[in-house]
């Protein structure tokens, strides 16, 4: 999961006077870059926070939702999902509008075949 802290342009400018470095540096430390690691920039993302930075997570993956009645919908970032309802057990797999695939009483161990062909739509 890759980090960084987001910063307004006036925070930004604020550090890389306080700590007399290039806006590379600054850059770098603030997205915890492996080739700016070192003291300076662990003091630099230190003074980020304090002055209002925000620690921001970046999260690959889809996002999965249950309503009130327990259906479960799965979106993925290609625009394909997959809808399971807990009433018929039966799941559909769309994308960008078209029925791809159906499912009848689907099981659990079929979801992740089911999430690998969404995937790769």
């Amino acid at each position: 999961m890759k980090r960084y802290i987001e910063t307004t342009s006036d925070q930004f400018d604020f550090l890389v006077e306080a700590f007399n470095v290039s806006p590379r540096k600054v850059r770098g430390a603030l997205r915890f870059e492996a080739q700016y690691e070192n003291s300076t920039s662990a003091k630099i993302r230190n003074l980020a926070l304090q002055r209002g930075g925000k620690l921001k997570y970046v999260v690959e993956g889809e996002d999965a939702i249950f309503d009130s009645d327990g259906n479960y919908l799965q979106l993925f970032d290609n625009g394909a999902a997959i809808a399971i309802s807990k009433v018929t057990g039966n799941a559909v797999l769309t994308y960008k509008g078209e029925i791809r695939a159906e499912v009848e009483k689907i099981r659990f161990s079929e979801i992740s075949a089911l999430q690998k062909a969404a995937r790769e739509l």
